[in-house]
């Protein structure tokens, strides 16, 4: 193999022994290496690249026995154990969206954010200041988020 072919290998992916035994690759095509038994010519079948998917391709067309023996990853990712670190559970959808919990304070960052936008939105539309104390807009705000303090008269 010359060393561009080399350093290729060495520096991408990890090959697929399972796939790659039955090919030979150089830099410029890869052939098939199966034979159909004992002391016959091999397949010899020019694929392009080392795409190990096109290899499983061209074994699972030509050599469906040999393909029936190649897993279909090499390898299993391991599923963390029920004492493993960083486990975290899914929220439900109403749960996600539903923001019930404590109140924001005064002074935190999520108060303040939201008190500027209907402040803008306020501003922007040209309706009256007082629009904030109208009990349906605070029933419509609580609506939206729970924790939102909304001033009332």
């Amino acid at each position: 193999m010359t060393d561009s072919a080399t350093a290729l290998l060495v520096f991408g992916r990890k090959k697929r022994l399972d796939i790659w035994t039955h090919f030979i690759y150089n830099s410029v095509e890869t052939h098939c290496t199966v034979t159909a038994g004992e002391g016959e010519t091999p397949c010899g079948f020019k694929l392009v690249g080392k795409n190990t998917t096109n290899l499983k391709r061209h074994l699972k067309a030509h050599h469906s026995a040999i393909y029936a023996t190649i897993p279909e990853t090499s390898t299993q990712k391991q599923q963390p154990g029920p004492g493993a670190k960083n486990q975290r559970k899914q929220s439900t959808i109403p749960a996600a969206f539903s923001s019930s919990g404590p109140k924001y304070k005064a002074d935190s960052l999520e108060q303040g954010t939201k008190e500027k936008v209907i402040a803008q939105w306020i501003g922007r539309t040209g309706l009256p200041a007082r629009t904030v104390e109208d009990e349906d807009f605070i029933l419509m705000m609580e609506t939206f988020d729970k924790r939102l303090n909304i001033q009332k008269k």
